[in-house]
């Protein structure tokens, strides 16, 4: 339980020094870094790593160096949102995602779903929840990408049907 709650720590790490020491990211971490991912190393050979990505470098230079690179901690989506959107972000971008999740669950309870609605349906809260408590949205963006592929390819054949 402790350990859950732990990931939270580069989040207050992130708040008591951006903006006054560090500067906000203003949607790199968000929409660049994300951008940027899916190009191959094999065309662009000066592309930037995780490490150099906008949030993370952001939060190593707020907080320890050691804590995201030695000690693997991961840091939640929150403290992207905040880097790249500021307070405001954090509250519009969260209350958006409730009402999301809220309407997702009540449509898939209420309603009379198909299977496919049912797979789809926790085939995103799953990734949704990874997303959520690790953060990086550039990899997690693809991950959900990537995810849905098949499902969507089985769902066109009739294969989920």
């Amino acid at each position: 339980f402790h350990s859950n709650l732990n990931i939270y720590q580069t989040y207050y790490g992130v708040m008591a020094k951006v903006p006054e020491k560090l500067p906000h990211t203003y949607g790199r971490a968000t929409l660049v870094d994300t951008a940027i991912m899916f190009i191959p190393r094999s065309l662009w050979s000066g592309k930037p790593t995780a490490g150099q990505s906008a949030s993370l470098s952001t939060i190593k230079e707020a907080i320890h160096p050691d804590v995201l690179g030695r000690y693997g901690m991961a840091t939640p989506y929150l403290t992207e949102i905040y880097l790249d959107y500021t307070v405001f972000g954090v509250l519009i971008i969260m209350l958006g995602l409730g009402k999301f999740i809220g309407r997702l669950y009540k449509y898939t309870q209420c309603n009379s779903t198909s299977r496919s609605d049912v797979i789809r349906y926790c085939l995103f809260l799953g990734l949704f929840m990874q997303l959520i408590i690790r953060g990086y949205f550039a990899s997690g963006f693809w991950m959900v990408v990537f995810a849905y592929i098949p499902f969507f390819l089985f769902e066109k054949t009739n294969i989920v049907k």
